[in-house]
């Protein structure tokens, strides 16, 4: 099995997220040869070397690296172009039957427009569409805009046009939500492809309630954030409703990952928001440091403007955290209102300031929807029964070529 893996470690966002504990949690029987790039975590000097790499899997793989990565958006075209030259020679000395590849990185497109033979799985993650309507969702203006959303909205037409080739060179497909599912059946040609619902998931035994190590010098409530600071995750929505919920209650909003908190920095300036109201951890590498920031918080706020079916979301559910999310895509396949979280409009700072201050306000529903969402977690988003099911998939698939 060749994995073609555009992130991997260091993580950088979901897609890597969800790279990595597949390929950690995939049957020993699974022989798995990873194709991916160097990644240096951009703004920072994190870097893992090969054996570290190889260490934190956990099982035994095949690593080869193809490019390098010290961006957010450009590093893709030049791992296109490894991808073309190195596969079939990576192919034939490691006996790979077949390749699983992953959108919207489109790293085997090269291969895919000259009809390259080997069969192959495409797990969708979200679309270039989706993507940009969650970035102009965010009212934010270009030069605030991360890198990589700069470039994808400069070059949607591009990239959907590319897209549509891409899809419909693909046969076998997984999403990983029912709500995917259902929209690229609606807007893309589905027809005589197989097209399988494997959902994100967690390891609970990591992700998990503990006593760590607070990260943050404060006593006051603790609000989190988590994942790439980007636009489409409604950074600035939570921005407004921070001013509401500060005028009610003390509460100190921490905001984990990668990018520039700049523009977010100064949008709190102009709305008056104390710099002891907040702090930008920034990005954090280790698992360990993750577990440690979820177990901090009082409640864990996703005010996602489009997404699919976020792993922090996940995560923070799995570590008995009450979740403020929006109500947007796949993410009611995860949280239900009332039950195991709380679920809000998009793009609606009044009604999330509610939610937040409705959680830091009562102790025992924070703790009830926090039992919930792990109990949640344990019984449907487990990366163990995820594998399984999608090592099942790769023995359907080689069955049908064979």
């Amino acid at each position: 099995m060749g994995m073609v893996a555009p992130e991997f470690l260091p993580v950088w966002g979901g897609v890597g997220t969800h790279i990595v504990e597949l390929v950690s949690h995939m049957p020993e029987d699974v022989e798995l040869c990873v194709l991916t790039v160097r990644r240096t975590i951009p703004g920072t000097s994190e870097f893992m070397e090969r054996d570290e790499v190889l260490a934190s899997i956990g099982r035994p793989i095949e690593l080869v690296e193809l490019s390098d990565a010290r961006d957010t958006f450009l590093y893709n075209a030049s791992f296109q172009v490894s991808c073309a030259r190195h596969i079939p020679r990576v192919v034939r000395e490691h006996g790979i039957e077949l390749l699983h590849t992953h959108f919207p990185h489109m790293s085997d497109l090269l291969l895919k427009l000259r009809g390259y033979p080997v069969p192959s799985i495409t797990t969708v993650h979200t679309t270039i569409a989706g993507q940009v309507s969650g970035t102009r969702a965010s009212g934010m203006g270009f030069f605030e805009l991360e890198p990589s959303e700069r470039f994808t909205l400069l070059l949607s037409p591009l990239l959907r046009v590319l897209e549509r080739s891409y899809l419909a060179r693909t046969r076998n497909i997984i999403t990983v939500s029912r709500w995917l599912s259902r929209l690229l059946e609606q807007h893309y040609d589905m027809e005589g492809k197989r097209l399988e619902v494997i959902p994100n998931g967690v390891d609970a035994d990591v992700y998990a309630p503990r006593s760590t190590e607070r990260l943050v010098d404060t006593s006051d409530p603790i609000v989190l954030f988590t994942g790439r600071l980007v636009s489409a995750k409604g950074i600035s929505v939570l921005i407004e409703a921070m001013e509401d919920v500060l005028k009610r209650t003390d509460a100190h909003f921490v905001f984990v990952g990668g990018g520039s908190p700049i523009p977010y920095i100064e949008r709190m300036r102009k709305r008056g928001i104390p710099p002891s109201s907040y702090t930008f951890l920034g990005y954090l590498r280790t698992r360990e440091e993750m577990v440690a920031a979820y177990n901090m918080a009082d409640v864990y706020v996703a005010p996602t403007l489009y997404e699919n079916l976020p792993i922090r979301i996940l995560e923070a559910m799995a570590c008995e955290r009450a979740v403020v999310a929006s109500n947007v895509c796949a993410i009611p396949e995860a949280i239900e209102h009332g039950i195991n979280g709380l679920l809000v409009p998009p793009r609606n700072s009044k009604a999330l300031a509610h939610a937040l201050m409705r959680l830091l306000e009562d102790d025992s529903l924070r703790m009830r929807l926090g039992r919930r969402a792990r109990q949640t977690v344990l019984e449907r988003f487990s990366w163990h029964s995820i594998a399984m099911r999608t090592a099942a998939l790769y023995e359907h698939v080689l069955e049908s070529v064979r």
